[in-house]
């Protein structure tokens, strides 16, 4: 139940910060077009006729980024991750969906009198086949890979790096792919989870393997100073934990929240508290630590 809990509250923070995003967005569209329509000649600000226009464009979009951040959400929890056919068939879909929405609004708001109709649905599509490749390649690249807008916003590179060994570079596990076998850096997994007989890899890039060994097998593969040991079911990549939630839980970079047993508590306190690396990483991403 407390899990359940508190994978709500990550995905409602995850929606408020999409929704943040959007009206971030629009408000700077409307800045824009106003700035326009004034230096081309108009008279004053009309908000309530650019309001009308930015409701036109955007609200599909804005409707149908909610649905594509939970479709890709499922993807990065299926072994196979984003796919890039699913990403591409996503984008299309986002894009006649939001032209289809706007056509839609054009049309109820022209016959209201409040905006001018559009010439054509070719028209339409001439002027917003640009917006289209950029805005659904953002929602899709923004859904797909969260961990990359968490770690550009939340790793600040110091003015006069100092120059330190690379940890974990030569830290690997061999596993077995569809492909035969791989091998993957320690930098490259976010958590290893205890599955039966079996250990759950989660990869940064959203993929996961199924291999068969214990736990306690792959921390000693993983002795390292990234991978931390938090629970009997799982270790995690301390340079992937974004924050500590309430209830010796923390939260990764992908939204996975996973619980710190009460055992582990004290290990990954220390863990939080050692001395940055170059990157910075640790204090950047563990700020509530």
């Amino acid at each position: 139940m407390r899990n359940a809990i508190s994978s709500l509250g990550t995905r409602l923070g995850d929606r408020f910060a999409l929704a943040g995003a959007w009206l971030a967005v629009i408000a700077a569209t409307l800045i824009y077009w106003e700035t326009c329509r004034l230096a081309n000649g108009a008279a004053a600000i009309d908000l309530r006729y650019s309001g009308l226009w930015m409701v036109e464009i955007w609200a599909g979009w804005f409707i149908l980024s909610f649905p594509a951040w939970e479709r890709c959400r499922r993807w990065r929890r299926s072994p196979e991750g984003v796919r890039l056919w699913n990403a591409l068939a996503l984008m299309a879909t986002l894009s006649v969906l939001a032209l289809g929405c706007e056509w839609l609004l054009n049309a109820l708001l022209s016959q209201l009198g409040e905006i001018e109709r559009w010439e054509s649905a070719w028209a339409m599509f001439n002027r917003r086949a640009l917006l289209c490749v950029v805005v659904s390649a953002a929602i899709v690249l923004f859904a797909a890979r969260p961990s990359l807008v968490w770690r550009n916003l939340g790793t600040a590179e110091p003015s006069n790096p100092v120059a330190e060994p690379e940890v974990d570079a030569s830290v690997t596990l061999a596993l077995t792919g569809r492909d035969g076998p791989i091998t993957v850096s320690s930098r490259e997994i976010e958590a290893i989870l205890a599955a039966e007989n079996y250990v759950q890899i989660c990869m940064v890039s959203g993929k996961q393997f199924l291999h068969r060994t214990t736990l306690a097998k792959v921390e000693r593969e993983l002795s390292s100073g990234s991978m931390l040991r938090v629970h009997r079911s799982a270790i995690v990549n301390v340079d992937e934990v974004h924050s500590k939630l309430p209830g010796g839980r923390l939260q990764l970079t992908s939204g996975r929240v996973i619980r710190v047993g009460r055992s582990f508590r004290e290990a990954f306190d220390k863990a939080c508290e050692r001395p940055p690396r170059a990157t910075a990483a640790i204090d950047s991403r563990v700020a509530n630590c």
